[in-house]
């Protein structure tokens, strides 16, 4: 799949949107990219699935690894699509929770992971900091990390951030990014989004700041 189908598919999905964001990390910008419209309907989760597998079919996959929440889905379409692109060996699907500021695999996941070589999907890339806790992770329990799989790197994310891993996203396009005293949203008096992305927390964030 190429970029432009790609994001055709997330426009129909009603997952790009325009308004004033404040995004993880505290900067803010005028798109948001709202992944969790994306798996709605399945038929476009699982087309965008065959993307990322196809862009990592070369790595020689035992299992596909994502944090919890919409990486949930996406591990186990790409890993379904992967057995398609590598004949004679099924490929895992698991997920790990967040535990405190980092992510653990639990359910005897943990067990299946020593010695096999593992793609940490993610489905938007802002910081990668997600996507690099799982790969941690899967490296404290023995397991040979080979790449990161993205829908959409929105924050430029490469390799050097990621450990040296190869990062292969369906999309890679960036939106402009502010801090808060730079941003012409704010600058303008735009309302902050307060359902998307992470505007609640810093408008609370500010009214703690007030004498």
């Amino acid at each position: 799949m190429d970029e432009e189908s790609a994001i055709r598919i997330f426009e129909k999905c009603g997952a790009i949107v325009k308004g004033h964001f404040v995004y993880a990390g505290g900067l803010h910008g005028d798109t948001y990219i709202n992944k969790h419209a994306l798996y709605t309907n399945p038929i476009y989760s699982f087309a965008l699935a065959e993307g990322i597998a196809e862009k990592c079919s070369d790595l020689g996959i035992h299992i596909v690894a994502a944090p919890e929440r919409g990486g949930i889905i996406l591990a186990q379409w790409v890993a379904m699509w992967l057995m398609d692109f590598i004949e004679n060996h099924v490929v895992f699907a698991m997920w790990a929770e967040k535990n405190g500021d980092d992510f653990e695999f639990r359910h005897g996941y943990e067990k299946l992971i020593a010695g096999k070589r593992a793609l940490v999907v993610d489905d938007v890339l802002n910081t990668g900091a997600s996507a690099l806790k799982v790969k941690r992770s899967v490296s404290r329990l023995g397991g040979i990390p080979v790449g990161f799989g993205a829908l959409w790197n929105r924050g430029g994310v490469n390799s050097s951030q990621m450990d040296g891993l190869p990062v292969r996203s369906i999309i890679n396009s960036e939106f402009p990014k502010y801090t808060h005293k730079e941003c012409p949203l704010c600058k303008s008096g735009a309302l902050i989004n307060t359902n998307l992305g992470h505007g609640k927390e810093f408008l609370e964030s500010l009214k703690k700041q007030l004498p």
